[in-house]
């Protein structure tokens, strides 16, 4: 019954409160607000009634006390004006708190919490996505209540805005006045962190990675330590330091289960992975990351590297499959055209080469300047020297070498262009390829082999006087003298057997003989291919035999060289050339049955025409003398009338008259014989024909 009695009970309510006895405060600011409605204490614990329902989160209820408190007259109108608009800041309504906050402000400009209601202006303002007009309500603040005990809280909001706004050396600038101004600060862990933020997304990354670890070392169990982990492992990873990104990286992370905040690490890890070429734990890390789905960042870059690792441990079926998914699902990547180059590689390596040809095309007309587009042409001009297309793969080497501009891969693109122009037997576009690969990478690693290639070109150019071929045999010898150990067996022979072609035109033809044989001396191959470079110089070499008249050791040549060149695998022009040359000799070693079956296979089988009227002559005689004179007369009547021109037109007759003279064809004899004098009367076996002629007409 007292009169302080209701004085008592609100003063109790506020230590229950203070104490965290809500429910007790709540019930006796009820029963007080009951039992004396009229009491002078009654909106002093209305307003109490709202901040206790604000502390256990009942922002509802506390609301509409405060609300209905503010509308009132009396000392608590600012207080009430100021709880009502954070129950709304509370309840997720920060546009409706701001505009409570400023409209509270202009109602009680005097009020003692015009501190606080700016400051949680600045809240609101921030919560509503309004960061520059709450950067400039916290510069007001500090500019108005230096003093005040928000206004450290205050600083850091403003760092937190401007880091917000991704102003981050602004944010910076206030942080390092934070812990000069307020170094015991409760806050100081949060500035430190943020400091540490601003720091990284400034680039900084070796400053930021101290800065994070500096905060794991004082402040291990903050509830943000998980993020500085997350970060420092970042940071590292920027650095290339990846050793020691790992374990910060790997501690955030929990495979497929991981944190959607924390996926980044994953990409991380996979990358760094990746970079170490650990190509299975980066296809493990990389592919838990894409298991979240292809819209994250930074997913397109997974799927390329993924792609890649499957391909270094020859998954090429799995490789296949995630470059697709990249060309495919991901069209809005700036990886997209990489992906496309690799699966063509990837290609290539299945043996799957029209498709392969398809995506190299693909990456030409899709990024005719990118970097990928000379790889492409280099990939194309490959594919076409595997169909022995030779000239369409000079052109695409030529464009790669265009493209590439400069460096080894531009130098190997020429390399390239000037074997297929060897392979198309354009030697004076070759000849001036390598050249001018030679002479603006004269280091290259292909250095040897393209100079061994340009003095093959020289020697196999058209030129026909003394002067190119001791052009071309100087190149050779050039080649010999710095790179001769360099080159491989099949290149070294076909360098060789130029040099043997030069010398042999030059006539000097036992070095030539000598360098034939340096050839045939190489090393051979398991698989050998019929018709290459040791193949021609053994024919060249048994000619120089011939020409020597050595034809025992011309026909051991060529007999060897019979062997490889006939039947169904062998080479059948080369083969023609060796049946004739090998007749030439059976003939000269008085072997007239061989002889006469070579040649007589040799003119059956798309004869050179040139060499005919002499093999017919050779095959003749060599029938004559096994008295094979009708089959002997065949061929000589074809010699006969097919070249009256030829030089052995004049043998062909005279031994025509004598092949009808042993089958007593007296009259056709005497035809013979006479057509030789009538032609070459003053020849020096003009005696021959006439005796012949005597015979026939005796025997008649």
């Amino acid at each position: 019954r007292d009169e302080s009695v209701p004085d008592a009970m609100y003063g109790l309510a506020v230590l229950l409160n203070m104490t965290s006895h809500n429910v007790e405060a709540g019930t006796l600011l009820d029963n007080l607000l009951h039992r004396y409605p009229d009491d002078d204490i009654v909106p002093a614990a209305q307003l109490m009634r709202g901040r206790v329902w604000f502390d256990v989160e009942e922002y509802e209820q506390a609301g509409t006390i405060f609300g209905q408190l503010a509308q009132q007259q009396g000392e608590y109108r600012d207080d009430a004006a100021y709880w009502s608009a954070k129950s709304m800041l509370r309840r997720g309504d920060a546009p409706g708190a701001a505009r409570a906050l400023q409209q509270a402000l202009a109602d009680f400009p005097e009020s003692d919490l015009v501190p606080q209601m700016t400051y949680d202006r600045a809240v609101a303002l921030l919560g509503a996505g309004e960061t520059g007009a709450a950067i400039t309500v916290l510069r007001e603040f500090q500019s108005g209540f230096p003093e005040h005990d928000l206004a450290a809280d205050s600083l850091q909001l403003q760092a937190a805005a401007h880091h917000q706004q991704r102003q981050y050396r602004e944010s910076l600038a206030r942080c390092e006045t934070f812990q000069q101004r307020y170094s015991g600060h409760e806050l100081i862990p949060e500035v430190a962190l943020l400091e540490a933020e601003n720091t990284y997304f400034l680039g900084d990354y070796t400053r930021a990675g101290a800065q994070y670890e500096s905060f794991l070392d004082r402040y291990a169990d903050h509830e943000q330590a998980q993020l500085a982990r997350l970060r420092l492992g970042m940071a590292l990873h920027q650095q290339e330091r990846f050793d020691e990104a790992r374990p910060w990286l790997r501690s955030v992370i929990d495979g497929r289960d991981t944190e959607q905040g924390y996926r980044a690490a994953l990409l991380a890890v996979g990358d760094g992975e990746f970079q170490r070429e650990d190509w299975a734990s980066a296809e493990q890390h990389l592919g838990e990351y894409l298991s979240f789905g292809l819209d994250q960042h930074g997913a397109d870059d997974a799927l390329l590297k993924l792609g890649l690792a499957r391909q270094r441990q020859g998954d090429l079926a799995a490789a296949l499959s995630t470059f697709g998914r990249l060309v495919e699902e991901r069209d809005d990547s700036p990886h997209r055209l990489h992906g496309l180059f690799e699966r063509g590689q990837v290609l290539v390596e299945l043996d799957r080469h029209d498709e392969a040809r398809t995506a190299f095309e693909q990456v030409l007309e899709q990024g005719p300047e990118s970097p990928f587009a000379g790889h492409a042409m280099n990939h194309l001009g490959a594919l076409a020297l595997r169909d022995d297309d030779f000239g369409e793969a000079a052109l695409f080497f030529g464009s790669a070498a265009a493209s590439l501009g400069s460096g080894d891969a531009a130098a190997e693109a020429l390399f390239q262009q000037g074997r297929a122009l060897m392979a198309a037997r354009r030697y004076d576009r070759a000849e001036n390829v390598l050249s001018t690969m030679l002479g603006s990478y004269p280091s290259h690693e292909r250095t040897p082999r393209a100079s061994a290639l340009q003095a093959v070109a020289l020697s196999r150019l058209d030129g026909d006087d003394e002067a190119d071929h001791q052009v071309a045999l100087a190149a050779i010898e050039r080649v010999e003298a710095r790179y001769l150990g360099s080159l491989e067996p099949a290149l070294r022979a076909s360098l060789w057997y130029e040099k043997a072609w030069c010398l042999r035109e030059l006539g000097r033809h036992d070095d030539a003989a000598q360098t034939y044989r340096r050839v045939l001396d190489q090393e051979q191959p398991e698989q050998r291919r019929v018709g290459d470079v040791r193949d021609h110089a053994t024919l060249e070499l048994a000619e120089l035999e011939v020409d020597a008249e050595r034809y025992q050791e011309a026909a051991t040549l060529l007999r060897r060289l019979e062997r490889r060149t006939g039947g169904s695998k062998g080479e059948p022009r080369l083969h023609r050339q060796v049946e004739y040359r090998l007749g030439l000799c059976e003939f000269h070693l008085g072997r007239h049955v061989q002889a006469a079956t070579l040649l007589e296979s040799w003119l059956g089988d798309e004869p050179d025409a040139e060499l005919v009227p002499s093999a017919q002559l050779l095959c003749a005689e060599s029938l004559l003398s096994q008295g094979r004179y009708d089959r002997a007369i065949e061929h000589l009547d074809r010699l006969v009338e097919a070249n009256p021109g030829n030089e052995s037109y004049g043998p062909g007759l005279l031994r025509l008259g004598s092949c009808h003279a042993e089958l007593q064809n007296w009259p056709l004899s005497e035809r013979a014989f006479a057509t030789y004098l009538h032609r070459f009367g003053d020849s020096e076996l003009w005696f021959q024909a006439q005796f012949g002629i005597g015979w026939a007409r005796e025997n008649q």
